[in-house]
């Protein structure tokens, strides 16, 4: 036991000594405003509230299937995939089945909503998927760096 914390306490102290490890740089403050759904829902308040509270805000740290999701009889989070997906139909299929199981009223049920609210899904996932990309891609940059 005093064995294992030991070797545990000489690799902690390993860890803080690491030589030639450069100090982390501060965070760049974005100045431009982020964007969020609402901003990009501010001319179609309807869409936003058919998305607000169905629509991932991390969609890379999704590891479900919108199929998958439907055959366990989660019908909603497919519904949200569908959403994530851009696939209006799919929408209207799995928060349709939802509210048939449930007896919840869908915003995004209602008559040509989904459309709408799909298409500014899109346009909010194609400015973060973007941020995304330029975050991962300043760490990988960041981290060769440090090898150099």
């Amino acid at each position: 036991m005093i064995e294992r914390l030991f070797g545990l306490f000489q690799r902690l102290i390993a860890l803080f000594k690491k030589k030639g490890k450069p100090l982390e740089e501060p965070v760049e403050k974005e100045k431009a405003k982020e964007i969020n759904l609402k901003d990009i829902c501010a001319d179609d308040p309807e869409a936003f509230d058919a998305l607000y509270g169905n629509v991932f805000f991390t969609p890379w740290l999704i590891n479900l299937s919108m199929d998958g999701e439907a055959e366990k009889g989660h019908f909603m989070i497919a519904g949200m995939l569908a959403i994530y997906a851009g696939d209006v139909e799919k929408v209207k299929e799995y928060f349709g089945k939802d509210s048939e199981l449930t007896g919840r009223k869908w915003k995004i049920l209602e008559p040509g909503i989904a459309e709408r609210a799909v298409k500014k899904a899109q346009e909010y996932y194609a400015v973060v998927l973007k941020k995304e990309e330029e975050r991962k891609r300043k760490k990988e940059e960041g981290e060769r760096k440090t090898k150099i």
